[in-house]
């Protein structure tokens, strides 16, 4: 029912706001998601491939908003089931994210540990192993011992 209705407003927002201004991407972006969570992860990772391609147009790759896009484009591929490629889209983000947002914002924790979950899904335990280990200290002095996100860390650390 989300799904739908989203789409019935995506079409709207597009008519009357144009197919890029912020708010119909936005609505693109909510669309995507509820059809990826209402079971069609394949089509979630193609709507997000697509609305990647015009955020990096419209506001540039290093934009914090296209950074989400992509990252919510890496999440839904490796749902969609190519883990690989969820690993190596995570892999090319993290560098971003640190670049742009910095080492310690909890954005960039989160695609560290998103890459870490896909590598470890991907086949490569030992390297989502180390990429945990180094990323615990951080989200640990960060966010505290006790946050979600650290103890998500911690949990997958130890499986």
């Amino acid at each position: 029912m989300a799904r739908d209705q989203l789409a019935d407003l995506a079409l709207v927002r597009e008519q009357v706001l144009g197919p890029e201004h912020p708010d119909a991407l936005g609505t693109r972006g909510e669309l995507a998601t509820w059809t990826g969570r209402a079971g069609d992860p394949a089509a979630a990772r193609d709507q997000f491939a697509q609305l990647a391609s015009i955020y990096r147009r419209v506001l540039g790759s290093e934009h914090p908003e296209t950074l989400d896009i992509c990252g919510n484009l890496a999440e839904w591929t490796g749902v969609a089931g190519d883990t690989a490629a969820a690993r190596d889209q995570f892999a090319e983000l993290a560098p971003v994210y640190r670049r742009v947002l910095g080492l310690e914002h909890p954005e960039t924790l989160i695609v560290r540990g998103n890459l870490a979950t896909w590598t470890g899904r991907a086949g490569d335990s030992a390297a989502a192993r180390n990429q945990l280990t180094d990323l615990l200290p951080i989200d640990e002095h960060v966010l505290g011992p006790e946050h979600p996100e650290t103890l998500t860390i911690s949990n997958n650390l130890a499986h």
